[in-house]
């Protein structure tokens, strides 16, 4: 069943579902403003307690999305249709001058446990690596993360499973938004899902696995092809 709860503080509502696990609250995000909010951080940010459910309707959202709670899940309205788009690559120079590195160019970081997400694409679009380099679509670091039914698009570096390694190969190559974290090896599980990219475009420490995936290798044109 489904119930519908309001808060006197707000004009937000909040759904809560009625799960195995007992009530959760679900807050829904939809781009032509019928839901609870129209930007996915927003809904997010809006979060005081877990286990939290966040239904994104269909629509392109074009923004950044970090996700640093436990037990919160993300579920799209359909894998196709709801797509959270960004365009930041390790070669774009910020506005103290550096380059903004491979772990600052997500799109979509989750740095949680006992995360979920179904049904939503998650891109990259900023372009081929030989003119951007680095560009991460999703930078999961947790235990116990499970994507199922999500298409995860870029070029280089597409995926990346954290950890961090423990020693990085030039100075600043860890800048990014774990780089002092303790480095904790965790379990994820990408089911059912679709992961195009054209150089390392999986790459990461933690214990991942992949299950009943597509890994799509894109052409590049080149005498050494793509590569995972």
């Amino acid at each position: 069943s489904t119930l519908l709860a309001s808060s006197a503080a707000s004009d937000v509502y909040k759904r809560q579902i009625l799960t195995f696990g007992g009530m959760h609250q679900m807050i829904t995000v939809a781009k032509d403003s019928t839901g609870d909010f129209t930007s996915i951080q927003a809904a997010v940010d809006s979060i005081k307690s877990t286990p939290e459910i966040i239904y994104i309707k269909n629509g392109i959202y074009n923004e950044r999305v970090e996700i640093r709670l436990d037990n919160v899940t993300l579920k799209g309205e359909s894998a196709k249709d709801t797509i959270i788009t960004n365009n930041y690559y390790a070669r774009m120079i910020m506005d103290d001058g550096i380059k903004r590195g491979t772990f600052r160019s997500y799109t979509f970081f989750v740095n949680a446990n006992h995360f979920r997400a179904s049904d939503i694409t998650f891109e990259n679009s900023s372009g081929f690596g030989l003119d951007v380099g680095q560009a991460v679509a999703v930078y999961a670091e947790g235990d116990d993360i499970h994507f199922k039914n999500c298409r995860m698009l870029g070029h280089q570096d597409t995926l990346f499973t954290g950890p961090l390694p423990l020693k990085e190969k030039e100075p600043g190559g860890f800048t990014g938004p774990t780089e002092f974290a303790k480095r904790i090896p965790g379990r994820q599980l990408y089911e059912d899902c679709y992961i195009c990219g054209e150089i390392d475009f999986i790459f990461g420490s933690a214990t991942a696995y992949f299950k009943n995936c597509e890994l799509y290798a894109l052409n590049r044109n080149q005498k050494i092809n793509s590569y995972y």
